[in-house]
């Protein structure tokens, strides 16, 4: 049977939004999510810094007799009209970040994946009990994604960060408010990063890349 592939382009906010609308899906060939947190962290890091971190890659399917989503349970469809092949773990872990959900880890146990962002150092780390007590440090960056805009939340993490310095008699420069203010948008439009996709008709011929 012949291939059929076309190439394609989605933001991470457009993937998103065919996840919770049900459009879609993950089939239940597919792993349970193995990444570790620090992979997590290094696909933001990459994506970030403007680098490449490779295709999607999708099938336009009929429909599956057995399927799993990831997402919310309201659907606008009742099966996926597309499917993951690969790409699963990058797509996931940025559902999970994004949304703040928790996924499920290769023994079937939910975990809740928390990723800090530090915006005067332009650095992510892991969450820890350090980024937590830290006010230098936004501790969960899903708090940053669940906001409709970056605006007010830049303004409280600077007004935190300004009373903490107080505190210790150290001031907020005017140059770090106009730098954490940057760096806290860079990190918000990552819902507007692009993914390339590959589109395929037939992937029980398709060899993962």
């Amino acid at each position: 049977m012949d291939q059929i592939f076309s190439i394609t382009s989605f933001t991470v906010n457009q993937l998103i939004e065919k996840i919770d609308t049900g459009e879609l899906g993950l089939p239940e060939l597919q792993r349970p999510f193995v990444w570790k947190d620090a992979q997590v962290r290094d696909l933001l890091d990459s994506m970030l810094l403007g680098y490449p971190v490779g295709y999607l890659m999708l099938w336009s399917c009929p429909e599956f007799s057995k399927k799993k989503t990831i997402g919310t349970d309201l659907k606008s469809y009742e099966a996926p009209k597309e499917v993951i092949i690969d790409g699963q773990q990058r797509l996931t872990s940025l559902y999970a970040v994004i949304k703040g959900n928790k996924v499920v880890d290769a023994k079937n146990k939910e975990r809740e994946i928390i990723i800090s962002f530090c915006p005067l150092m332009n650095k992510f780390e892991v969450g820890n009990a350090a980024s937590r007590q830290s006010p230098e440090w936004i501790y969960n960056i899903s708090e940053l994604f669940s906001k409709t805009h970056s605006s007010r939340f830049v303004n409280q993490f600077t007004d935190t960060l300004t009373k903490s310095r107080e505190r210790n008699n150290e001031i907020l420069t005017e140059e770090e408010r106009v730098t954490i203010s940057e760096r806290i948008e860079a990190l918000f439009s990552l819902k507007q990063y692009t993914f390339p996709r590959c589109f395929s008709s037939n992937p029980t011929q398709t060899k993962k890349q």
